[in-house]
């Protein structure tokens, strides 16, 4: 009888051992594995006052996006807090300050003076903002700039401008449209620069310039290799133009210069001597710094 009572409590030992063993089991799985989150992200944060991007996980940063499949998007342009990321079959827009994608409908997306100009399903392009909202429908096979209700669109491979609102319509003729304000624009004819009016589509001054560039208010013009910054009324905002090495007359030495606008501040480069000379222009209070 005695030894019948050791074995029926070893017996029941033996049960709660094995059942404390699932349990302990049970729980490891839980906390180790069932909410382990094993997806990959690409994180956004800052480093040297900049934003980088990275696949490891880091202890601070804005935000992260998952990858699909593994394969992390990549950025395709930035304004601001703002960034265009494509994963190879689409892109979409992303505030990587908030988290949150803007806008996913669309095929492509590009930046265009704090907007931003979209291309549909069927191939034709039109400009939303950032809440969404459609600017100008998509009726055009190709948008070029945007600014004032000012549409400058390409057919053809040339360029034309439209505003619906101003009864403003300028036939597709130019090589190459840049809008500057709700007065001028800027157009290329036989590799030559022009600053025009809206209202004549005739230059608005004698001069014509090897390059031209246009943005809130404020021109950039260079001509026999001297860069100058301009206000729309076509006043100097220099002292003294800026040597240059190029005259800017191909499409990879404009691209050099890489002018970008960014809270108030104009960027560009300039090149001399095959030294890069880089500017920051304070449009609000008018200084040059390099």
């Amino acid at each position: 009888m005695k030894n019948k009572n050791v074995w029926h409590i070893t017996w029941i030992i033996s049960i709660y051992a094995v059942l404390m063993t699932i349990l302990y089991l049970v729980v490891e799985y839980k906390v180790k594995w069932e909410d382990k989150d094993l997806s990959a992200y690409l994180y956004f944060y800052k480093c040297s006052n900049q934003l980088c991007t990275t696949e490891k996980n880091v202890a601070n940063y804005y935000s992260k996006v998952k990858c699909n499949k593994k394969e992390c998007p990549y950025i395709t342009e930035k304004n601001n807090n703002y960034l265009i990321l494509s994963n190879n079959e689409k892109e979409y827009v992303y505030d990587y300050i908030k988290g949150n994608i803007i806008s996913d409908i669309y095929n492509k997306y590009s930046f265009i003076n704090n907007n931003l100009i979209a291309k549909s399903k069927d191939g034709k392009y039109g400009v939303i903002d950032f809440e969404g909202n459609v600017l100008v429908n998509f009726d055009y096979n190709k948008i070029i700039d945007y600014k004032d209700s000012y549409v400058a669109y390409s057919e053809n491979s040339k360029v034309g401008i439209i505003n619906k609102e101003r009864d403003i319509n300028i036939e597709p003729t130019y090589e190459y449209v840049k809008l500057i304000n709700d007065s001028i624009y800027t157009y290329r004819e036989d590799n030559k620069y022009y600053i025009a009016s809206y209202e004549t589509e005739l230059p608005v001054n004698n001069e014509n310039y090897d390059y031209v560039y246009g943005t809130e208010n404020i021109i950039i013009t260079i001509k026999n290799k001297k860069l100058n910054i301009m206000d729309t009324n076509l006043k100097s905002k220099l002292l003294l133009m800026i040597n240059t090495f190029y005259e800017y007359s191909t499409e990879k030495e404009r691209d050099s210069l890489n002018i970008y606008l960014e809270n108030n501040l104009l960027h560009f480069n300039i090149i001399n001597d095959n030294n890069i000379t880089y500017y920051i222009y304070d449009i609000k209070n008018n200084k040059l710094y390099s």
